[in-house]
């Protein structure tokens, strides 16, 4: 295997492990440790959201906002070919419209204020700069996939 497979292979790990992680955690994201408790005692495999979750609609299994803007941000900058504040501002803004994402459960609030901002035009730079909450964090697998995945696709 050569070495440009062999990353490959471990950035498309990377990145459907991220999908796996956000699915297990889907049904008690923004739950205290005592409220996971309480609601599902130990969650040891993929669970059905309980009465308490953010994502009441959303299937057993299902990935949230965090792996679907990841993987849009993967597609937008192999799109553009480059990595910006601009192409991640347009690829995460065709999410939302594609997505339809204003009329679901499960866009977090910081990426909600911060996409409502880019939607009407505003400077990618600072929008979403007061965000509360760390989705972003969620996408740097696939940042690192982009990266990848662009420079190669020709190869």
């Amino acid at each position: 295997m050569s070495t440009s497979t062999a990353l490959r292979s471990r950035i498309a790990g990377s990145v459907a492990w991220m999908a796996i992680g956000d699915a297990l955690g889907m049904p008690s994201e923004f739950l205290t440790p005592t409220q996971i408790r309480q609601e599902y005692g130990a969650i040891t495999g993929l669970r059905q959201p309980g009465r308490k979750a953010i994502h009441p609609d959303l299937r057993m299994g299902s990935v949230t906002d965090d792996t679907e803007q990841a993987l849009y941000l993967v597609e937008g900058f192999c799109r553009y070919r480059r990595v910006s504040a601009e192409t991640a501002a347009a690829a995460l803004v065709r999410w939302a419209t594609e997505r339809d994402v204003w009329n679901k459960s499960y866009l977090g609030p910081s990426s909600g204020c911060a996409l409502r901002r880019l939607a009407e035009g505003g400077d990618p730079h600072i929008t979403g700069g007061d965000g509360s909450t760390v989705g972003a964090a969620m996408s740097g697998s696939g940042l690192a996939a982009a990266r990848f995945r662009c420079s190669t696709s020709n190869t």
